[in-house]
């Protein structure tokens, strides 16, 4: 899962911080590209219908597999964990 930084801090910084973001864009490799130049079989998805083909491809395949799911082209990360009435 694939963002391009650290989707969660960004998520924790724009609710609790006034949306001031730091140190959070990290450069990430293509995991794809890179799957590919180890030899392992590699696919990049960008929906979750996509991802459902892929997965049962992955499963299916005899050996190693690498699957990188593009987060940024699913649309932005919704905070799915307990209920916080103060991080800090």
């Amino acid at each position: 899962m694939n963002d391009g930084g650290y989707g969660v801090m960004r998520g924790i910084q724009n609710n609790y911080f006034g949306g001031r973001q730091y140190f959070n864009e990290l450069h990430t490799p293509d995991y794809q590209a890179l799957g590919e130049a180890m030899g392992v079989k590699s696919w990049k998805v960008g929906s979750a219908e996509e991802f459902r083909t892929v997965i049962q491809q992955a499963v299916d395949f005899q050996g190693p597999s690498v699957i990188e799911l593009d987060m940024n082209s699913i649309g932005p990360l919704n905070f799915a964990g307990p209920p916080q009435k103060k991080l800090y």
